[in-house]
Formats: structure tokens, sequence, C-alpha cells
């Protein structure tokens, strides 16, 4: 049997924008709910309704990929279930968040994390002056020493270049450096540029590709054409994040001026 997808629509108080749920998982974790959102309303400043009756639910084992246009309240919906909502003066006024089988919904977001739930918010995510080694520390903060060890090293076997920078700061970039030389060596070839980032519209891979370009002094022509700002879901999700053959092919023809 293969993988699955839920698509759950809910209302946002923004001109009724709506936004989708859709989950990948296995047939074997087809009905295990590890997280569930059931009908919550989200207010800011004790009057501004932002989300209303909004429901969804992420099988164990899956991925769920909420999507939605700008202001239809996908960082919302995550404040809330991780319990960030009331550092900027939200609050769940209705429904709950429940996790493993247990309501999470008024907890503090330090028990959040302990009981699981991590919220990655957007950029890069790390400490830059902290070293690659302090890092990795401070994310496994909540677990047990006595497992640590076990798990950096499956952490060094998925990325080989951490281990061998262990006690430099860390910065993301010497993950796999840009070959700089080759874009620019084409580059001038050509005197025009069309950059296709299928990682994220902010703080990718493109950004760095303009900056050595910019570095080099290209006078040419760029245009730069991305996916969406979100981690890419697998199944159906993905063709609603990842960026097209069309849009590239219509980037590229805007910059040949066709």
């Amino acid at each position: 049997m293969s993988a699955g997808t839920v698509a759950v629509p809910a209302l946002s108080s923004r001109g009724d924008t709506t936004m989708e749920a859709a989950t990948t998982t296995t047939a074997a974790a087809a009905d295990q709910t590890i997280l569930e959102v059931k009908n919550i309303e989200v207010v800011f400043n004790d009057v501004i309704l932002v989300l209303r009756g909004l429901s969804l639910a992420a099988r164990r084992g899956g991925i769920t990929a909420l999507l939605g246009a700008n202001g239809a309240g996908k960082s919302t919906t995550l404040k809330a279930i991780s319990g960030l909502l009331p550092v900027e003066d939200g609050e769940i006024t209705r429904g709950g968040v429940w996790f493993d089988g247990e309501e999470i919904t008024r907890l503090p977001p330090n028990r959040i994390v302990h009981r699981g739930i991590f919220q990655v918010m957007e950029g890069r995510g790390i400490v830059q002056d902290m070293t690659v080694v302090e890092n990795l520390r401070l994310g496994a903060h909540t677990r047990r020493a006595a497992s640590l060890a076990e798990d950096m090293d499956q952490v060094f076997a998925y990325f080989p270049r951490l281990k061998e920078r262990l006690e430099t700061p860390a910065d993301t970039r010497w993950l796999a450096p840009l070959p700089v030389e080759d874009v620019l060596r084409e580059a001038m070839a050509t005197g025009r540029v069309l950059i296709a980032d299928e990682t994220r519209r902010s703080g990718g891979v493109s950004e760095g590709v303009i900056a050595a370009l910019a570095d080099a002094n290209f006078g040419g022509l760029v245009a730069r054409v991305t996916s969406e700002d979100s981690l890419i879901p697998l199944g159906p999700a993905a063709s609603a994040v990842l960026l097209s053959e069309a849009a590239i092919e219509v980037a590229g023809a805007r910059l040949l001026g066709l």
C-alpha cells in the first residue's frame, strides 16, 4: 500500500484565506496520530482574530506540510503548537492541541520542548558565535547524556565535514562551498545569469551566488527564481513548494528579453 495524504482546510479571519495540511506517511502508521490540532481559534491583543476553526493531524512516521498564502496563518499555527503565542500577545481562545494523546494547549514552551516538540524558526537557526560542537550540544540539551554520544556519531555520519570542524565557529556555508570560480567563469562568458534555487527564498544558496557575483563586480544581467520558504516535504505536498520548470522557463525568457 502506498503513502497516503490527508488534507484539512482551515479558515483565517484575514479574508477567509485557506490553508491546507498535506501529510505523507506509510500505511503502517496511517492511523497513528501523534499531533492533533482541534478546531483552534487564535486571538492577538485580545481583539485580533487570526485563526478560526483550524484543525489538522500529523501521523507518526510521516511528514506534514502546512501550505497557504502569505497571511493565511501558517506561522501562527506553528506557534500555537509550540506554545510561543504569548510572546506576541496571542492566545488560543477555543479548541486545543494534543501531542501523543495528551493536551498541551496551555503548557509553556519549555515543557513542550521536553515533551518532544521543537520549532525550527525561519533562518539558519544556529548561534554563529558558538562552535559547531557547542551548537550541537545546545540543540540536545533536553536529551539524556547516555544517548548523546551515539546521536552525535549519527549526525557526523550524515555530515562528515562537521566532525572536521567541531571547534570552529558555526557557519553553514562551508558544509557545501559554492564553486565560485566556475560560476564567475560562466557568468563572464555569457553576460547573463539565471539562478534557480530549490532550497528557499531567503537565506538560501542563491543569495551566496548573488553575493559572489557582486564581489567580482559582475556587470551583466542576473535573475533569480526560488522555491517557497519551507523545508522540502515529501509526497503530494512537494508540488506546492518546489520550484517548477515553468517558473524557471518564465524567468529565463525574461532574462533574454523574450
